[in-house]
């Protein structure tokens, strides 16, 4: 499946419910411990190149009226690279951010409770879009 495949079959629009639209109007409520973690970072251009993946999962977070998700998590791997996970009891959501950029990706897995989806790609913003896509899916199921 291509990923504007995916995209498209994952994206539920938002319920509109001005009222919940209101109490997730604050997307760094998930991004605010990750972005914390990044300022760690011992590799300045990794640590760039992580917030702004972050930056555009709270553009695309906004699309999400909830406000009882949890953070995002940050990990720093032995060779410098950096992982970003969204993680939920059934499916994870997670950006690698690699020394060599063109190495950097995403994924999403679901166990079988969520339909066993195990996607991935290289990084872009297309790639973060579709990501959140598959998580406001799960999260409306």
């Amino acid at each position: 499946m291509q990923l504007h495949e995916i995209v498209k079959h994952f994206t539920r629009a938002n319920n509109g419910d001005p009222a919940q639209t209101a109490a997730n109007s604050d997307p760094t409520l998930f991004t605010s411990k990750a972005r914390k973690r990044l300022s760690a970072i011992a590799d300045h251009r990794i640590a760039t190149n992580a917030e702004t993946i972050l930056d555009n999962l709270e553009t695309e977070l906004q699309s999400i009226a909830r406000n009882d998700l949890p953070p995002f998590h940050v990990a720093e791997g032995e060779d410098g690279s950096v992982a970003i996970e969204w993680i939920f009891p059934h499916f994870r959501l997670g950006f690698s951010v690699e020394p060599d950029e063109k190495d950097s990706g995403w994924f999403f897995v679901s166990d079988e409770t969520m339909g066993t989806i195990n996607a991935c790609g290289y990084l872009s913003e297309a790639g973060i879009k579709a990501g959140v896509s598959m998580a406001r899916h799960h999260l409306n199921t």
